[in-house]
């Protein structure tokens, strides 16, 4: 009677992974991965996650009654604050259109804080950029007061309207001028350029300013330093 044949050596259990295996698993996860981040098709991306979070159960899910309404906190609810989100309402028609160049969208308002008149205004003549002559003794003397100091400059001019059109269209253009006469002069008294900052106010003024003459310049301290200005963004 010939004896039956010995069995072989018991083969690799069925729960064994390989390690082969695994590295096809993390690849696999890691290719989703890198396809969910960049989302083309947002309406797809936002089936996708719906379906994910039916499956899977919502963070807040045990608490949330039953019922086909989405949780106030669900991913779904949420996807308009994440940054995947396109809102194709907009008007656009989905057209992706350019954004603003520089470093944010953001506006930035600075407060210059408290402003301190450095002296009584520099009074110019009617309709003209020649100055009166208690002007000079004024300018000499806020130089002296103004030099040497960090506080930023603010050189408030105004210029009347006058009735002629072509005078008034230019009454502006006149402020303007009389405040880079009075910016040249301290400058040359010895003040930094860099400190200057023009306001043409032109024929616009404060209530509190009504007693004041038309034609003149008023010099300005700001309670603002100019290095503070000077940095990286985030200082």
């Amino acid at each position: 009677m010939a004896m039956p044949e010995d069995d072989g050596p018991p083969g690799v259990p069925e729960w064994v992974v390989t390690y082969g295996d695994m590295m096809s698993l993390l690849l696999t996860f890691f290719i989703m991965l890198v396809s969910l981040s960049e989302v083309a098709a947002d309406k797809k991306y936002r089936s996708v996650m719906q379906a994910l979070q039916n499956y899977m159960g919502y963070p807040t899910a045990q608490p949330s009654p039953p019922g086909k309404n989405f949780p106030m906190n669900s991913m779904v609810e949420r996807l308009t604050q994440l940054g995947s989100f396109r809102d194709d309402t907009n008007g656009h028609g989905g057209i992706k259109r350019q954004s603003v160049e520089g470093l944010d969208v953001r506006v930035y308002r600075n407060r210059d804080g408290d402003a301190v008149p450095a002296g009584p205004p520099i009074l110019f003549e009617p309709n003209s950029i020649d100055w009166t002559s208690s002007a000079v003794p004024r300018l000499e003397q806020e130089a002296k007061l103004l030099a040497g100091k960090p506080n930023k400059i603010e050189l408030r001019s105004y210029a009347p309207k006058v009735d002629n059109l072509r005078e008034s269209l230019r009454h502006y253009d006149l402020a303007y001028a009389r405040a880079r006469k009075v910016l040249r002069y301290l400058e040359a008294a010895g003040v930094r350029r860099n400190r200057f900052r023009i306001v043409t106010a032109a024929s616009h003024h404060h209530s509190t300013e009504l007693n004041l003459p038309p034609d003149r310049v008023e010099i300005v301290s700001l309670n603002t330093h100019t290095d503070e200005l000077v940095g990286p963004r985030e200082e």
